[in-house]
Order: structure tokens, then C-alpha cells, then sequence
């Protein structure tokens, strides 16, 4: 999952294509959009509040009908994110900085 500024805006699903665990879309693994539950969403956004972060990446592993987290990135990348979600994700970034600093209205 992607979140930014408490909400989450995107979440994809990595599927290793060689055997391996790791399923990085930077080592060539695969990418697709995945459905935002609530449960998702609670994970994702209590994590990253919990880490004070503004911007997040936040892993979480299948266990059985639910998941568990297996990390919260700081600075997630967002190349796979954007390759399988309909999401610009500098913008939206930038979209929360103009909140946070009060720039959102129109002048």
C-alpha cells in the first residue's frame, strides 16, 4: 500500500516470477492493482501513524484470509505502484503538501 498524509491511495499485490521470495518489482516481479479492504486500509494507516509517517510503503504478508505486516518504508518507491494503479503518485504527494500548508484553496 500507498499512503499519504493518513489515507491510503493505492495498494498492489507483488508476485515473484522466479521461485524466489523476494518479489521486487525492481527485480523483475510482477505487479497488479489489488482491492483496498478495510482491513487493509486500518493496517496501512495505523502503521504509518504509529511510525509518524506522512508518506509510507506498507508491506503486509497473506496470512490465510487476513494479512500481517512485514514492513513500513519511509521512502517507498513508486514505479510498480504507478505501472499497475491509475495514480500519479508526485502528485498526490504534492497534493498533501499544499494541504498541510494551508495552500489548497483557491485564491
Amino acid at each position: 500500500m500507498f499512503v499519504i498524509g493518513g489515507r491510503v491511495v493505492a495498494c498492489m499485490e507483488r508476485i515473484a516470477t522466479d521461485g524466489n521470495f523476494k518479489a521486487n518489482f525492481s527485480r523483475g516481479g510482477e505487479v497488479r492493482q489489488f482491492k483496498i479492504t478495510a482491513e487493509i486500509e486500518w493496517l496501512a494507516t495505523e502503521t504509518a501513524r504509529v511510525f509518524g509517517l506522512d508518506v509510507a510503503g506498507i508491506d503486509l504478508l497473506f496470512d490465510g484470509d487476513h494479512f500481517k505486516i512485514c514492513e513500513a518504508n519511509s521512502s517507498p518507491g513508486f514505479e510498480g505502484m504507478e505501472s499497475c494503479c491509475d495514480i500519479d503518485i508526485p502528485k498526490e504527494i504534492y497534493n498533501y503538501i499544499r494541504i498541510r500548508l494551508g495552500m489548497h484553496r483557491d485564491k
